[in-house]
């Protein structure tokens, strides 16, 4: 799932759509992550972290 992300913000698929330059996914300052059982949480939570910026807002 994360690796859509990736693909939609990225410089081949904002190029196709005429859309100049190209994000990161450390570039995204707000996340919303779903999950399915509270004990998770951590787990997504730290993924979150590694993947996304440090200091982006992570709502779940």
């Amino acid at each position: 799932m994360i690796g859509n992300i990736a693909h939609l913000i990225g410089a081949e698929n904002l190029g196709a759509q005429g859309v100049e330059g190209a994000y990161d996914l450390r570039d995204l300052d707000q996340i919303k992550v779903y999950y399915r059982h509270a004990d998770n949480l951590p787990r997504v939570m730290a993924m979150a972290r590694e993947t996304f910026d440090p200091e982006a807002r992570c709502a779940s």
